[in-house]
């Protein structure tokens, strides 16, 4: 599969989205080949307590993997509101500069992760089990720095940041908009204008799902009790529904992308002309 709308002009936010989808593949593959598994068994499969090197190190891959996403969703974020708000900027958002960004938010989302799962706080993050989901080892009478003092933050500040891109893109589009109107304005900008709000949605739409993540999973820590923990599944429902949200979305509302996956996967395969001739002889020859 050629990936040719990666190096068109418009290719940076093709690349962060990318990004974002392998991201999304990764935290998806975990789910299926360690926490699947690892519940149907109720059994960590790879160690025999939560505090083994592989369950940390599992867990703190996949808290590596989360704080990637989010920061890719902000990346997205900031990506469309230069392009939308600060055209003039547009040159700053090359292929090299975009592709460093993506390493950039790697290389920020390892070391975010390490220093929550490894350093010395508490309490690190596994892929639980029990409740189908991910979790903080719990101590009794500790108090989780970890997660409020890194995870939180780090989830908070990521997302205001994209609800804040997003109304500002709206804020400006629709006051372009009524310019457009009130001076009579040509159709070309007002066609741009509506593009650019699909555009942003798509990616809002995928960011809301991730905000709503973690949300949950703030309110189902405080509210569901060990009595009912399995409901928390509902977490992993949520997160798998992102990851399949951010490819349907694509596939969707973006015409260059649902044109290459129907070129490549469903376009009808031509006969060949040798062979055919060749069964037509045969059945001749009969």
């Amino acid at each position: 599969m050629q990936l040719t709308f990666l190096h068109r002009p418009q290719s940076p936010i093709y690349i962060l989205a990318t990004a974002g989808l392998i991201g999304s593949l990764f935290q998806a593959f975990l789910y299926t080949a360690y926490l699947g598994p690892s519940g149907i068994v109720q059994s960590f499969l790879i160690a025999d307590n939560v505090e083994s090197f592989y369950v940390k190190l599992l867990g703190c891959l996949f808290h590596v993997l989360w704080i990637y996403d989010l920061l890719m969703q902000v990346a997205i974020a900031a990506n469309r509101t230069i392009i939308v708000v600060l055209p003039h900027m547009h040159k700053l958002l090359s292929r090299t500069f975009t592709i460093g960004m993506t390493f950039l938010a790697l290389l920020l989302a390892i070391i975010v992760a390490t220093a929550a799962n490894y350093g010395p706080y508490c309490c690190s993050f596994y892929l639980n089990y029990v409740t189908f989901s991910y979790s903080f080892v719990s101590r009794a009478l500790v108090f989780n720095t970890a997660n409020f003092f890194i995870d939180l933050p780090v989830n908070i500040i990521c997302s205001i940041a994209c609800v804040v891109f997003y109304v500002i893109i709206y804020t400006h589009i629709r006051g372009s908009t009524k310019k457009i109107h009130s001076s009579m304005g040509d159709r070309a900008a007002q066609a741009r204008n509506s593009r650019e709000l699909k555009i942003a949605f798509q990616f809002f739409i995928c960011s809301g799902t991730y905000i709503s993540i973690w949300i949950t999973f703030r309110i189902a820590s405080y509210y569901i009790t060990r009595e009912y923990q399995e409901l928390k599944v509902i977490l992993t429902l949520l997160h798998i529904f992102h990851c399949t949200a951010n490819s349907v979305v694509f596939l969707i509302f973006n015409k260059d992308i649902r044109r290459g996956f129907f070129n490549v996967f469903l376009k009808p395969q031509p006969v060949s002309t040798t062979s055919a001739c060749s069964e037509s002889s045969r059945s001749t020859n009969r």
